[in-house]
């Protein structure tokens, strides 16, 4: 019996395919894309400050153009998953590579996470428009990175983002 080409029976879910995915975060994320403390006190204003903290990376983008991308997402559905993780994401005309960020609020943000709990992690992701295959790429491995035990508690403790990178890259390397 021959082996199928891919291996996953469900290609919708790229975390269980059976092959090494090299790290990718690294890739990404560097630490003027991480905001160790959010002042923002609703859904609207994380979306905002997010956008910021991105458009200050990512020349010829407005950050309204950001906010409105990621707003547009998140009227569709929250991507406030639970625990207090949330992992906003959209794809944005004109954005020439992914970009991650990643961010936190230490008193929590009612983001209308599936389990109503006050979200305070945000790992944001921002493609291109004909990046589709990547962005669930990256998606996939933020959500394996996500589950390594004791990353979150790592997030939610480091004293500055250097520390929040760290964290994120050595997890990811434990994978």
């Amino acid at each position: 019996m021959s082996r199928p080409f891919w291996p996953n029976p469900n290609p919708c879910n790229l975390t269980d395919t059976g092959l090494e995915v090299p790290p990718m975060l690294e890739r990404y994320l560097n630490t003027a894309l991480i905001r160790p403390d959010l002042s923002a006190t609703s859904r609207d204003d994380v979306i905002r400050e997010v956008a910021t903290v991105i458009g200050g990376g990512c020349s010829g983008l407005s950050v309204d153009k950001i906010a409105n991308s990621l707003k547009e997402r998140e009227d569709i559905d929250s991507t406030g998953i639970e625990e207090g993780i949330a992992i906003p994401h959209a794809k944005v005309d004109g954005l020439a590579e992914l970009t991650v960020a990643i961010c936190r609020s230490k008193a929590g943000v009612d983001f209308g996470a599936h389990d109503n709990r006050p979200t305070r992690l945000f790992f944001v992701l921002l493609a291109p428009i004909g990046a589709a295959g990547e962005h669930m790429k990256v998606l996939a491995r933020m959500a394996k990175v996500l589950s390594v035990p004791g990353l979150k508690e790592k997030l939610l403790e480091a004293k500055d983002a250097e520390e929040m990178y760290r964290a994120v890259i050595k997890a990811e390397k434990e994978l």
